[in-house]
């Protein structure tokens, strides 16, 4: 049996080459994005979706106005929105098919990917390429590592987009939910 501490080392070293070779010129693109938009909205399946709605919840408590896809109090998507789209293929139909709308209600979208050129890259006003290459075996490997990655990396842009929204962590901490259930 593996041991903990040598599989933790392995995920740690696989997570830092990626996120290590994403580009920093589309992360600036994001968070441009992200900055300017009225509202944001998210997107992803399963895991991704999980990892993205954690995002959300930080966007949150940073003051950003977020809504996540599908669920029932969504408010509709309007031209100064954006998008936030978690994909590794960046094909999947159901997504694409709600990226394309998003696009036309004037929405700019964000894609994280760990494809280069797919369908929703196509539509895409910015995409953060998760470089996967090599550091898989596996299409469950693969999705494990691109849904890790995307964690890490949207978590490392917290404390960059509270900076630039001028967010102390008392303002992050006075946005957190206040009515829960263990409490």
């Amino acid at each position: 049996m593996t041991k903990f501490r040598s599989s933790y080392k392995r995920t740690l070293s696989r997570l830092q080459t990626v996120l290590l070779n994403v580009e920093e010129s589309k992360i600036r693109s994001m968070l441009s994005i992200l900055l300017k938009a009225k509202r944001v909205f998210v997107l992803g399946l399963g895991r991704s979706g999980l990892v993205l709605k954690c995002f959300a919840i930080r966007l949150i408590h940073m003051g950003f106005s977020v809504a996540v896809v599908g669920e029932t109090m969504a408010p509709p998507a309007k031209n100064g929105d954006a998008l936030l789209v978690s994909s590794a293929s960046g094909k999947t139909k159901s997504t694409f098919s709600v990226v394309k709308r998003a696009r036309e209600y004037g929405l700019q979208v964000i894609l994280i990917s760990a494809t280069r050129e797919s369908p929703m890259s196509k539509l895409a006003s910015a995409i953060v390429h998760i470089p996967l290459e090599g550091l898989t075996n596996d299409d469950y490997d693969r999705s494990t590592l691109f849904e890790e990655s995307v964690f890490i990396l949207c978590e490392a842009l917290v404390p960059i987009l509270a900076k630039e929204k001028y967010i102390a962590n008392e303002m992050m901490s006075a946005n957190h939910a206040n009515l829960e259930i263990w409490g």
